[in-house]
C-alpha cells in the first residue's frame, strides 16, 4: 500500500510539472547581487568604515557570507540535520518523499520532506520560510527545487540558503544567527554550537534545553550537562547582534538612510576631537566641567569634517546632541553686531568707544551692563572693543545700531528667536539661545565675506549652495581682520595664549551668565571649528573662561586640521581700507551721551529737604566740549544743573545739542511731588 502511494504521488507531480505555469529561477549571480543586508555601512570621506546601522527592525540580516567563509563542520551539521541526502538528490529527496503522501492521508497535513533546494525555492519566491503547507504549494516546491537543481551547482544551492535562512528571533542568515546568539562571526564556530543552529531552523522558538538535547543526540554524547548548561545560558538571553563601536554617535543621527553611505566625516580628525574633548574634561573635572562639542566644517564645500556631541563617558547625558542642542550664545554673537554697524558706517576699525560703567532704563527696571572681568578702560578703540570682548562698548554699538535692526541681522543668519520685544540690549552680550551648529554656520558665513552658505553630512549631496548675500563683505572683512589680530585682545587675553595661532585664523570665544556656557568660534582660510564646553543640565563651571574651557580644544583641533605647516598669514579677502574702497571714519563718541537722567526717569520732590536746595545735575560721560551744550525743553542752558524750583510738575525734555542745533543724545524724564501739589501746609523752607 505504501509502496502504491509512492508511485502514485510522484506520477503526479510528473503530471503537474506540465500543468502548472512555468516559473523561471532567478541565477545564483543574481540573487547574490540582490542580495541587501537590513545593516547599512557608514564610511567616512576616505572609504574607512566608521558605523554599522540596523535599517529594518522586522528583521536582522547582515553582509552576505561567502561559503568558503563557513566551518566545515558548520556546513556539515546544517546538512545532515536538515537534509542529508543533499548531496546526493537533485532537488527531491525520494526517499523522505515517499513518505510524505502517507502521512498526508493520516494526518492531513504536510509535514516533512522538504530538501535545502526545496526550501531555497521557498525564500527565494516569498521572501521568508513561512507559506501555506497545502498539496500545491508543496507540489510547486518539488518543481521549482528540480529547476533550481538544473541551473544552479550545489555549493550556490548551499551558500544562498545558508544566506536567506531564518534561524531564530528575526535572525537571518546564518551571519546574523552566529553573531546575534554567540556573539561572533560564523569561522568561529564550535562544533555543539554549529549543531545547536542547525536545528533552531526548523525549531526556532525551541528552549535552550530541547536544543541542548538534540545536540548531545547528534554527537552522541552520554553526559549533556555541560552542554545544557552552555545553551540553557545562550538562549535565555534575547538575540543581540554586537554593536559596532562608533567614534561619531551624534553625527549618525543627522544623516540620510540611503545604504553603504559615504559620509564627509574625517575619521581621523574625528578622533583628535574625541580625543582632546576627553582629555580637556578630565582636566576640568574639578571645576564641575562635565560636558563638551565640537563641530567642524570646510566652509568653501559645505562639507562637516568632525561632529562630537558629547564627552561620552565623562557626561552625565551623553546621547544628549550637543551640537544641536540650545545654550546661551555668550559674546559669540557681537561680531555680527560689530559688522553690520560697520555696513551702516556707524563705526570704524579706528571709531573711539567709553568703556564705562552705565544704567540703561528699561520697562523692567535700570539695566547696568558690567565687564566680564568687572573692570572698565575708558576710551577705547572699536578694534580692541571688539577683540578683546568688552560689553560695555558693544552696549554702545547696539545703542547707535538699533535692537530690531540688529535682531533682523541674527534673523537673516539662520538663528531661531522670540518676538523682537523679548530682547534688550542684552542682545548684544549674547542673550539669545543657539546651537553649535547655528554659531558654526554664521561664522562660516563671516569667513565667506558674508556669503550665504549649508552645510553637509552626506557625501554625495553637496553643501555648498549658490552664494547668497546674509552681510555686507565691508563688515564681515573687517571683523574678521580684527578677530585675527592678537594685539588688539591683548589687553583681555595677553599676548601668549592658545588664541595666537601660527597660521592666520580668526577666533572669538564667549562666556553665558553665571559661567554656565563656555564657546570658541574661529575659522582659518578653510576652516571654520565650533566648541561648547558646559554641563547639559545647566549647572555652572567653576572658574573657567573661553581661553581656559573651550579654547584649547579649539586650538588643538585646528592645528590638526594645518598640520606643522605655517599657513597663509594674511586672511583671503581684501581687508585693506584702499582696497574696500573706502577711508575709516572716525567716531569717537566725545561725551555725547546722556548718563542721567536717564530715559523715563521720575525724580519726585523729598519733602523733607528745602525746596531751594533740591538740585537735578546733569551727566553725560564727560564735560561737554566747547561745540556741545545742554538744552531743556528747547531752551539752552549755560550749566549742567537746575533747581527744582524751577521746574514744574510733568514731563521735560532734555537734550546735548551742537552749534548748529541737531541733538546728538535726547531722554524725557518726569517731575512729580512739587510743593503746588502737597497742600497748604507745606513749607519750602
Amino acid at each position: 500500500m505504501k509502496g502504491f502511494l509512492i508511485g502514485l504521488f510522484v506520477l503526479v507531480v510528473s503530471c503537474l510539472g506540465f500543468v502548472l505555469p512555468w516559473q523561471s529561477q532567478p541565477t545564483f549571480e543574481a540573487v547574490k547581487a540582490n542580495y541587501q543586508s537590513r545593516v547599512r555601512s557608514v564610511f567616512d570621506r576616505h572609504g574607512t568604515l566608521i558605523e554599522k546601522q540596523r535599517l529594518n527592525t522586522n528583521s536582522r540580516r547582515l553582509d552576505w557570507i561567502e561559503l568558503g567563509d563557513v566551518p566545515r563542520a558548520t556546513r556539515n551539521a546544517i546538512v545532515l540535520v536538515e537534509d542529508r541526502r543533499f548531496y546526493e538528490h537533485a532537488g527531491v529527496d525520494l526517499i523522505a518523499l515517499g513518505g510524505l503522501p502517507y502521512n498526508w492521508l493520516k494526518s492531513g497535513r504536510l509535514r516533512g520532506a522538504s530538501t535545502i533546494s526545496m526550501q531555497l525555492t521557498v525564500l527565494l519566491e516569498a521572501g521568508s520560510s513561512t507559506q501555506k503547507k497545502s498539496l500545491r504549494a508543496k507540489l510547486r516546491q518539488i518543481i521549482s527545487a528540480w529547476r533550481i537543481e538544473r541551473q544552479w551547482n550545489k555549493n550556490e544551492i548551499l551558500e544562498a540558503y545558508l544566506n536567506l535562512v531564518p534561524f531564530r528571533s528575526n535572525l537571518e542568515g546564518l551571519r546574523a544567527a552566529s553573531q546575534g546568539l554567540f556573539q561572533k562571526e560564523p569561522h568561529g564556530l564550535s562544533e555543539v554550537e554549529s549543531v545547536a543552529l542547525a536545528n533552531l531552523i526548523a525549531s526556532p522558538n525551541a528552549s535552550g534545553e530541547r536544543i541542548a538535547r538534540k545536540v548531545c543526540r547528534f554527537l552522541k554524547v552520554l553526559d549533556c550537562k555541560t552542554i545544557q548548561n552552555i545553551l540553557a545560558g545562550t538562549f535565555a538571553q534575547k538575540p543581540r547582534l554586537p554593536r559596532h563601536e562608533t567614534i561619531a554617535p551624534h553625527f549618525l543621527r543627522g544623516i540620510g538612510q540611503e545604504r553603504d553611505l559615504f559620509t564627509t566625516l574625517d575619521s581621523s580628525l574625528q578622533t583628535v576631537a574625541n580625543e582632546t574633548v576627553t582629555e580637556q574634561i578630565a582636566s576640568l573635572g574639578l571645576q564641575n566641567v562635565h560636558d563638551a562639542s565640537v563641530l567642524v566644517a570646510d566652509y568653501r564645500t559645505g562639507e562637516v569634517l568632525a561632529y562630537v556631541g558629547s564627552s561620552g563617558r565623562y557626561s552625565k547625558a551623553p546621547e544628549v546632541d550637543g551640537v544641536r542642542a540650545k545654550r546661551q550664545a555668550g559674546s559669540t554673537l557681537k561680531p555680527f553686531l560689530y559688522s553690520e554697524a560697520f555696513n551702516e558706517d556707524l563705526i570704524a576699525v579706528d571709531t573711539l568707544l567709553l568703556d564705562k560703567g552705565m544704567q540703561i532704563q528699561t520697562s523692567n527696571g535700570i539695566y547696568a551692563p558690567q565687564n566680564y572681568d568687572g573692570s572698565y578702560r575708558g576710551v577705547v578703540s572699536v578694534r580692541e572693543a571688539l577683540a578683546s570682548s568688552l560689553n560695555i562698548p558693544a552696549i554702545r554699538v547696539i545703542e547707535m545700531l538699533g535692537i530690531d535692526r540688529f535682531y533682523s541681522v541674527l534673523e537673516r543668519l539662520g538663528f531661531s528667536l522670540a518676538n523682537r520685544q523679548t530682547y534688550g540690549h542684552s542682545l548684544a552680550l549674547g542673550s539669545l539661545d543657539v546651537s553649535l551648529w547655528q554659531l558654526v554656520k554664521a561664522y562660516g558665513v563671516l569667513a565667506r565675506g558674508g556669503s550665504d552658505w549649508q552645510m553637509t553630512l552626506n557625501k554625495q549631496q553637496p553643501g555648498f549652495q549658490p552664494p547668497r548675500n546674509i552681510l555686507r563683505s565691508k563688515g564681515a572683512s573687517w571683523v574678521a581682520r580684527i578677530l585675527s589680530d592678537k594685539d588688539s585682545r591683548a589687553s583681555t587675553f595677553r599676548l601668549d595664549n592658545v588664541l595666537a595661532t601660527p597660521y592666520w585664523t580668526a577666533v572669538k570665544t564667549g562666556t553665558s551668565k553665571d559661567m554656565r556656557d563656555n564657546w570658541c568660534l574661529g575659522f582659518s582660510d578653510r576652516y571654520v571649528v565650533g566648541v561648547w564646553v558646559g554641563n547639559f543640565d545647566g549647572s555652572p563651571m567653576w572658574s573657567v573662561s573661553g581661553v581656559t574651557g573651550a579654547a584649547p580644544i579649539w586650538r588643538r583641533v585646528m592645528d590638526q586640521l594645518h598640520g606643522n605647516a605655517v599657513a597663509n598669514q594674511s586672511f583671503p579677502l581684501p581687508m585693506s581700507t584702499d582696497e574696500l574702497g573706502e577711508k575709516p571714519i572716525l567716531k569717537a563718541r566725545e561725551a555725547k551721551t546722556i548718563l542721567y537722567p536717564l530715559e523715563k526717569t521720575v525724580i519726585a520732590f523729598d519733602p523733607d529737604i528745602p525746596l531751594a536746595q533740591q538740585v537735578l545735575v546733569f551727566e553725560s560721560e564727560e564735560a561737554l566740549p566747547k561745540s556741545y551744550f545742554w538744552k531743556l525743553d528747547g531752551i539752552k542752558r549755560k550749566s549742567g544743573f537746575v533747581k527744582l524750583a524751577d521746574l514744574k510738575s510733568g514731563h521735560h525734555t532734555l537734550e546735548i545739542s551742537d552749534s548748529g542745533e541737531h541733538a546728538a543724545d535726547q531722554v524725557q524724564f518726569e517731575v512729580r511731588g512739587l510743593p503746588e501739589e502737597l497742600g497748604p501746609n507745606h513749607s519750602a523752607l
